[in-house]
């Protein structure tokens, strides 16, 4: 098995109004290909954010390969979502993340 990293971008506007992309939020998966993958993550996303559709909440899936990225070392679990707002806050969605935890408190 691989580890891919799943990536629910959106476009949105940014302070100075231009268009820019940003990502909702992130999932780390193990699966047999890119594929699999991504449709495994369509239904995590789905199922954390109370949705029947990930478009309602992302424009796009972006799926990357660990293998692209040698240096690259997996989060907690390869389940973790972390959310990213539009103002550029981040939230766990419920999970306890001890490095966000961390970087707040400075």
């Amino acid at each position: 098995m691989s580890r891919f990293l799943v990536c629910f971008m959106k476009d949105v506007l940014g302070n100075n109004g231009r268009e820019r992309e940003v990502c909702q939020s992130s999932i780390e998966i193990d699966a047999a290909d890119e594929g699999v993958a991504t449709e495994t993550a369509k239904r995590k996303f789905c199922a954390l954010q109370s949705l029947r559709d990930w478009s309602l909440h992302a424009d796009r899936i972006k799926t990357i390969s660990a293998a692209d990225f040698p240096s690259w070392t997996p989060g907690i679990d390869t389940q973790t979502v972390i959310a990213i707002g539009s103002n550029g806050s981040v939230g766990s969605r419920g999970l306890e993340i001890p490095a966000l935890r961390k970087s707040a408190a400075k």
